[in-house]
């Protein structure tokens, strides 16, 4: 064999050499774990403060009932709907009609009153008649009804202080709320929990809403505060009770965290700790590799998207191709 071919041999051997390196290399390469890396930044959490509240509505209507009647049926309890022109409660006729008869004796009386030259008696009478007058028309329709009181408009029974049996007095009566009004939430929140809100949910059975607040009252005797929301439409709260309990979840940003990272990076194992994965070098076959080390975490705080843990971290593993085992070596790449 002459030196040139000698030569060439060689040549080709290396070269081949060389493609099968860069091949395997490719092949090596391509089968790694691709993953990018990031550190922990200082940065706030959306946190969160729960509380319990209850849903009022925002017409309520007090029909006082009239006094000395004796109660013979009451047809609704505390928390019932009830239709328009529904009979609510039975008075007994009689006392409603000796009630009727009186009232239009003093109506008599102040009527004369009007003629007098004393002034003061005569703006008296005035407002006397103009009081008396509706008392009157009430009675007369409830003699008409036979001593049932109906329902003027849809509404839920919200506070009811007689029973069949009572006689009824100045402080009997019935309220009720508009179902076709408005309601509004209530809520109170401890001065130690106390933060600068950014916004408010409530949620019940079938319903999250936000809401924005009307009023905050600081109660220094017993260190809370009251929240009252805007009304919202009753349609929005599906089978709405008065003083029905929901869940209040306020939420605001926290002070300043030294190492805040994405909750994506953060796996559980089966005792339920945290850890995450950095990426470290190592010396191999082909010189210097990178591979990635499982770290136990601690969470101070958390929302949705980050959480913040004690210590900053370098090199943190962000992304990956596929989930990461500890001690896997990797492929780096730039996002």
């Amino acid at each position: 064999m002459t030196r040139r071919k000698l030569w060439l041999f060689i040549v080709s051997v290396l070269l081949l050499i060389t493609v099968c390196t860069a091949v395997s290399f490719k092949n090596y390469t391509a089968g790694l774990n691709r993953v990018s890396v990031s550190s922990t930044a200082s940065n706030q959490i959306h946190a969160k403060a729960d509380s319990n509240g209850i849903f009022l509505f925002s017409d309520i209507q007090k029909l006082p009932l009239p006094t000395d009647c004796r109660v013979e049926e009451v047809m609704v309890s505390v928390g019932e709907n009830f239709e328009e022109g529904q009979p609510l409660v039975r008075l007994n006729p009689d006392d409603a009609a000796i009630l009727y008869y009186q009232l239009l004796l003093q109506r008599r009386t102040l009527e004369e009153q009007l003629n007098q030259t004393d002034e003061i008696r005569r703006e008296l009478a005035v407002h006397s008649l103009s009081r008396l007058e509706e008392q009157t028309a009430f009675l007369s329709a409830l003699q008409q009804n036979e001593g049932v009181i109906y329902a003027e408009f849809p509404g839920q029974v919200t506070e009811l202080n007689v029973i069949p049996g009572d006689v009824t007095t100045a402080r009997s009566s019935l309220s009720y709320g508009n179902l076709k009004g408005e309601g509004y939430f209530e809520w109170y929140v401890d001065s130690r929990q106390y933060r600068a809100f950014t916004g408010t949910t409530a949620e019940g059975d079938g319903f999250s809403l936000n809401l924005k607040i009307s009023s905050r009252l600081y109660l220094e005797d017993k260190k809370l505060y009251r929240y009252v929301s805007k009304p919202v439409p009753l349609e929005s709260v599906p089978d709405p009770v008065h003083g029905m309990y929901t869940a209040i979840q306020m939420q605001y940003f926290s002070d300043d965290y030294a190492a805040v990272l994405p909750k994506s990076c953060i796996e559980t194992d089966a005792d339920g700790g945290n850890y995450v994965y950095l990426l470290r070098e190592r010396d191999g076959v082909l010189g210097t590799e990178n591979y990635v080390q499982r770290i136990g975490v601690t969470i101070l705080e958390e929302d949705n998207i980050n959480a913040a843990v004690m210590k900053p971290l370098e090199n943190l593993v962000i992304h990956s191709a596929r989930p990461p085992q500890d001690l896997e070596k990797v492929l780096v790449i730039e996002e």
